[in-house]
């Protein structure tokens, strides 16, 4: 967010020619920075669902009795 702070200020404080490259810059580098973020397998294999393993069903719900107090 640094560097694209940075372009935009660029854009505004900068003469013609290179008001479109800040312009490009902090347009393109924002999807750069999510595509690359995104790209990473960071899950471990504990996290991971087994194939092997069976689901079980759910069993029944769990019913707690008491008293409600009202105050």
């Amino acid at each position: 967010m640094l560097v694209r702070t940075v372009c935009f200020i660029g854009l505004v404080i900068t003469p013609s020619p290179w008001r479109w490259s800040f312009l490009v810059g902090a347009a393109v580098i924002p999807a750069i920075a999510v595509v690359l973020g995104n790209a990473a397998d960071r899950r471990t294999t504990d996290t991971l669902p087994s194939r092997d393993e069976s689901h079980s069903a759910i069993g029944p719900a769990m019913t707690i009795h008491g008293d409600v107090d009202e105050d």
